[in-house]
């Protein structure tokens, strides 16, 4: 009898203990399923878009004045202690908008090293339960009107690079704000031999066309404008490289879980 998060001979999830027996099937991302017409759909992605290496030396360019925005706003904070409230506002927008393009930046460096097969984790041995309270407390100044949710039912020890899972689970819960009107969870299991990390979100869901293609490059949802849809493919490539595996369980009009499983720390 398989156990909750246990693979069959289909790659396919089976059915999560906590969650209702109802719950659509998970799609998970996954490299295989569309690639016959990989080729076309490359092309199609990059036609009259800049080159990766071109993206690559950009976002590095973009790096280093980025962070001294970032440092200059937080010495102004600091030197203005307490500041007026106007002013106060004024540096935690600077800071949220700051953070949000160093999000972006560093999501098109890690594309284009994946994309070059030269992206290289800084693996160490991580309290993930840390790493998830670390992400939410820095979403939750930008959350505004929304709750956001954190449910630890374990302890999860992984072998990791902090810093890029940590903004997988901002990338996720950033995401969740953007679709979402109400409460967010994000929520830390164990599943066989796989920590799973759920987030959950009260939004209008994904149809299964959408479902398929959400972790796609330049994918954004139908419902919004704005970002450039590399978050969530972002996403994809650093759980991937963690050999983990991403997917949603979405239903239009009842919500998304966005969900990623990387596997325990193995002790000698």
């Amino acid at each position: 009898m398989p156990r909750p998060g246990d693979r069959d001979e289909g790659e396919q999830l089976q059915s999560f203990e906590g969650y209702d027996d109802d719950e659509p099937t998970p799609v998970l991302a996954q490299g295989t399923r569309d690639d016959l017409d990989l080729a076309a759909r490359i092309a199609k992605q990059r036609a009259g878009t800049v080159p990766d290496d071109d993206i690559a030396a950009l976002a590095h360019d973009l790096k280093n004045p980025l962070t001294i925005i970032m440092l200059e706003a937080a010495q102004i904070e600091q030197r203005l202690e307490p500041a007026p409230p106007a002013v106060q506002r004024g540096l935690e927008r600077i800071s949220q908008n700051a953070a949000y393009i160093d999000r972006l930046v560093s999501d098109l460096l890690d594309m284009a090293s994946h994309d070059a097969g030269k992206l290289e984790l800084r693996v160490d041995s991580l309290d993930l339960a840390r790493v998830l309270r670390d992400a939410v407390g820095r979403a939750v100044p930008t959350a505004e009107r929304h709750r956001v949710h954190l449910v630890v039912r374990t302890v999860c020890h992984v072998e990791g690079d902090e810093m890029r899972l940590e903004r997988v689970v901002s990338n996720l819960v950033a995401n969740a704000l953007k679709y979402c009107e109400g409460d967010i969870t994000v929520q830390l299991d164990a599943r066989g031999s796989y920590a799973t990390v759920s987030v959950i979100d009260t939004g209008p869901g994904l149809t299964a066309d959408e479902s398929r293609t959400v972790f796609d490059r330049y994918r954004r949802g139908v419902t919004t404008t704005s970002g450039y849809g590399l978050g969530l493919y972002a996403c994809r490539r650093i759980i991937e490289a963690h050999r983990g595996r991403i997917g949603v369980v979405s239903q239009p009009g009842r919500g998304s879980r966005f969900f990623f499983e990387i596997p325990f720390l193995r002790r000698s």
